[in-house]
């Protein structure tokens, strides 16, 4: 095994000498139906002479490499005669408790569709149960689960990383607001610095993201070349430093703009 993974890792499991798919039990995604990922040994030679690309040791980890967007969908309809390895119901694991507390416990009460099916709701970590099942809430999940575990406090991996406002202000933020889609895959679509952020998703306005803390805001008026009228330097329309800044909004349209009289 060493010296096939060593040497031959980009075709482990022909180096091993074994049938395709690397032995039953190793998961590919089926993409002549795209529906889901199956173990039952059939998957296509490029897979099976590329296992570190297309192969996967669980379900979950193959329908989250590649049906992220029917992730649910993925984790109940695949399968495929293989051996499924699963996580054991019980003390111990997690599940989302939507009934009592609304946050991932583990008292080993979980309802029966979900300790029949643990692949899909049971979870090893209060981590793995919370950033599943109440993304949108993980803090409090994170706080309030347990139930015979010790819960323990972790900070998200979003956690005060910048990330792109394009639904509000229009420029990065670092308040955890960021869209469910980022906090997920914040190495995707966050970064470390307010910097790197402007540079990435606002080049060509990076001075007006760089104060969007609203430190720079200086609260005068400039003109808005795209309507041609006058705008004020705030939080979410700040001005680049360029701009020409006046007192009122009536005096930088006197100046600037005088034939607009709409301005």
């Amino acid at each position: 095994e060493t010296c096939c993974s060593n040497h031959y890792n980009w075709m482990y499991y022909t180096c091993l000498g074994e049938t395709a798919g690397g032995g039953i039990g190793m998961y590919y995604p089926d993409w002549t139906t795209n529906t889901g990922c199956l173990n039952d040994g059939m998957e296509p030679q490029y897979m099976t002479d590329n296992p570190t690309t297309f192969m996967h040791d669980t379900l979950a980890s193959c329908c989250s490499s590649n049906f992220i967007w029917m992730y649910d969908d993925c984790m109940l309809n695949s399968g495929g005669g293989g051996v499924v390895t699963t996580t054991a119901p019980g003390i111990g694991n997690y599940y989302p408790d939507w009934v009592t507390r609304d946050t991932c416990v583990n008292d080993g009460n979980e309802p029966d569709y979900m300790s029949t099916n643990p692949e899909v709701w049971m979870h090893v970590t209060l981590e793995s149960c919370c950033s599943r099942n109440y993304l949108w809430d993980y803090d409090n999940c994170i706080g309030g689960g347990g139930g015979g575990g010790v819960a323990t406090t972790v900070v998200p991996p979003s956690a005060g990383l910048y990330y792109p406002d394009w639904e509000n202000t229009d420029i990065c933020l670092n308040d955890g607001n960021e869209p469910a889609y980022m906090s997920s895959n914040p190495t995707a679509w966050m970064l470390e610095t307010l910097f790197a952020c402007c540079e990435k998703y606002y080049s060509w306005k990076q001075d007006a993201c760089m104060g969007g803390d609203g430190a720079s805001a200086t609260g005068q008026w400039f003109v808005d070349w795209n309507s041609f009228t006058c705008i004020q330097d705030q939080l979410g329309t700040l001005a680049n430093s360029w701009d020409i800044l006046h007192n009122s909004e009536q005096e930088c349209c006197d100046t600037m703009v005088p034939w607009n009289d709409a301005c």
